[in-house]
């Protein structure tokens, strides 16, 4: 995979400066093997501390993190023949379940490259990219393709939803996340509490789920969902199971709604598993890209059955991006963009995916499935705040239900059930709202899910939702029409 990244200067309106940066790049993260050439860390499942203690003592190993509650515990070792022998001689100690390497992913390194300058108009939204933009002309293609534009007009206001981006971290200054952004992350690769984005991958992501609408600047997102980062790939695009593994949990525990991952590894991972499971538990919809290899071979954490899989779509009639990875693991699709003729630069017609980068004013063009993830991430994020009732099984039915069918009829290996229909997801999600005026009582992230929920319900109000639900149906569907 190849990156290249291109910036310029857009005046639009009142001669307002937009920097543009342009991300090439296969948006699923693809797994490369281990934590180095010897396998340096490693992953420990243990039922019993005392047999944990025993063994680590016995191997002369040292604790170098871990997560208590799961039963795990990170632990280094010194050579390719260390590893294998205590993934060996576990066996014979009661109590400790499975030794795993500590699988590594990474994204490749970007270039700088100038681009010329040109003006941009819009329609609706007032976010000046939506409508066109200067290199493919197609503006957020994307986004119309869902029906995004469409649902937003069957939404009076939306309640909080908390979406964990696990990636390279957020550039929280941009201009169209900084109103998305809350606190609570946890940059895992420098062991601090500042997730800041220093790649791009992961301000991009957060742009499809959340950026800032209606503010006559950039780009839009799907949702108003606030967004923490969790930062577990460098700089470089360089990642570790383990540090997947705290962010998924650190996530589920602060609260999150929807956990959006961009990434994976072809390397099955217990841990990872027992992860996802524990946040699935925690009522967290987690959602990651199928990956950009087109082959069907399971990729994690995505092929889990507790996450939602996304390929990659693009097109008039819209079919499977060229790249995007298949099969009997993946449940849906959304758009992810397809590089025509393969130069790696966005040009006129082509479908690529246009979204924040890791500077203040800056914007990413980018392809791949890392694309489609947050697509759905970003309307189950809507579901959730317009019928905050919904439970993670009840959002990932309904996106299931109303996801516009391609390919063979029904689920199929290249499709899933369909490409994420916001407008349809939503229209589904608010005839299963009880209608009301909901608020979430304390604002304490940490305990958020502790809080209950006060739903005040009048007869007058419930009267009002129906008539403007199907008044605001009747409207979209002749104008989908």
């Amino acid at each position: 995979m190849t990156f290249h990244l291109k910036s310029l200067r857009v005046w639009q309106k009142a001669f307002l400066r937009i920097v543009i940066l342009v991300l090439v790049f296969s948006m699923g993260l693809t797994s490369i093997g281990l934590c180095s050439e010897s396998f340096e860390e490693f992953i420990i499942g243990y039922s019993s501390e005392d047999a944990l203690q025993e063994f680590l003592e016995e191997n002369n190993l040292e604790r170098a993190g871990g997560v208590g509650k799961l039963g795990l515990v990170y632990v280094r070792s010194e050579s390719l023949s260390a590893m294998s022998f205590l993934m060996d001689s576990a066996e014979s100690y009661q109590g400790v379940l499975f030794v795993e390497p500590d699988y590594q992913i990474t994204l490749e390194p970007l270039s700088n490259i100038p681009l010329k300058v040109v003006g941009v108009d819009s329609v609706f939204p007032d976010d000046p990219f939506w409508s066109d933009d200067p290199l493919t002309g197609l503006g957020q293609w994307n986004m119309r393709k869902i029906g995004a534009d469409d649902a937003w007009e069957l939404v009076a206001s939306e309640g909080i939803v908390i979406v964990s981006v696990i990636d390279t971290g957020v550039f929280y200054p941009h201009r169209d996340l900084s109103s998305r952004y809350m606190g609570g992350g946890y940059d895992w690769v420098n062991g601090d509490d500042d997730p800041i984005d220093d790649n791009g991958h992961g301000s991009w992501v957060a742009g499809v789920i959340s950026a800032e609408r209606g503010n006559g600047y950039g780009v839009t997102g799907i949702s108003s969902a606030r967004i923490i980062a969790e930062k577990v790939l460098n700089q470089y695009g360089q990642g570790s199971i383990s540090d997947v593994v705290s962010a998924i949990i650190h996530s589920a525990d602060l609260g999150a709604d929807v956990l959006s991952l961009s990434l994976g590894t072809y390397h099955h991972s217990t841990s990872l598993e027992l992860a996802v499971n524990y946040a699935y538990d925690n009522g967290c919809v987690l959602v990651a890209s199928a990956g950009n290899d087109k082959v069907t071979r399971s990729r994690y954490p995505a092929a889990y059955s507790n996450v939602l899989a996304v390929s990659a779509t693009f097109g008039e009639p819209e079919r499977l991006s060229w790249y995007s990875n298949y099969g009997p693991w993946v449940d849906l699709c959304a758009p992810g963009g397809q590089d025509y003729d393969g130069n790696h630069l966005p040009d006129i017609g082509e479908y690529w995916v246009l979204s924040c980068s890791d500077s203040v004013d800056g914007y990413m063009y980018g392809t791949g499935t890392s694309a489609s993830a947050p697509h759905v991430s970003g309307v189950a994020a809507l579901l959730k705040g317009v019928n905050p009732l919904l439970t993670n099984e009840g959002i990932i039915d309904i996106l299931r239900e109303s996801a516009e069918d391609l390919g063979d009829p029904g689920w199929d290996q290249y499709y899933g059930d369909g490409r994420v229909d916001a407008f349809d997801a939503l229209e589904l999600g608010m005839m299963r709202s009880v209608g009301g005026d909901a608020r979430l009582i304390g604002s304490d992230l940490s305990s958020r899910r502790s809080h209950s929920l006060l739903l005040a319900v009048t007869l007058p109000m419930l009267v009002l939702q129906i008539i403007l639900y199907f008044h605001m149906r009747n409207k979209m569907r002749l104008k989908r029409t």
